[in-house]
């Protein structure tokens, strides 16, 4: 079976306030630290209570050496203003267990899950005021 590095692509969408975060392949613990860095510069170009997208769906396995790492970022979102949090994901991946089991101590991170991206515009949709 070959393992496919994986990566994080962080994308801040200005005029929907959205920052869109992908994850793919196995996360190692360089990737996540990079990935920190990329969220800081898109929150910074958004307005308070953007959304954040996360699509966990593809990646396979989270190395527990960057545990500390993803909570930081977890963290970072909240602190600067995120507002509504979804997570794509199946609900069977491994990935899922492990950062729903890390975000449980911060105070504030509980994101809608979903199994597409479809459904996450979809729950976006729901989530805004008529």
């Amino acid at each position: 079976m070959k393992i496919v590095d994986g990566k994080i692509q962080v994308r801040a969408n200005i005029g929907e306030n959205i920052l869109y975060i992908t994850y793919t392949g196995v996360i190692r613990r360089q990737t996540i630290e990079n990935a920190y860095t990329d969220v800081r510069f898109g929150v910074a170009d958004l307005k308070p209570s953007f959304v954040v997208i996360t699509d966990i769906s593809q990646a396979r396995i989270a190395h527990l050496s960057g545990v500390a790492t993803f909570q930081k970022i977890m963290s970072y979102l909240l602190d600067n203003g995120a507002g509504n949090l979804i997570q794509i994901s199946e609900s069977h991946n491994l990935i899922l267990k492990q950062l729903s089991r890390i975000s449980d101590p911060i105070q504030g991170y509980r994101p809608i899950y979903v199994s597409s991206f479809a459904e996450a515009l979809k729950k976006l949709a729901e989530q805004k005021p008529a």
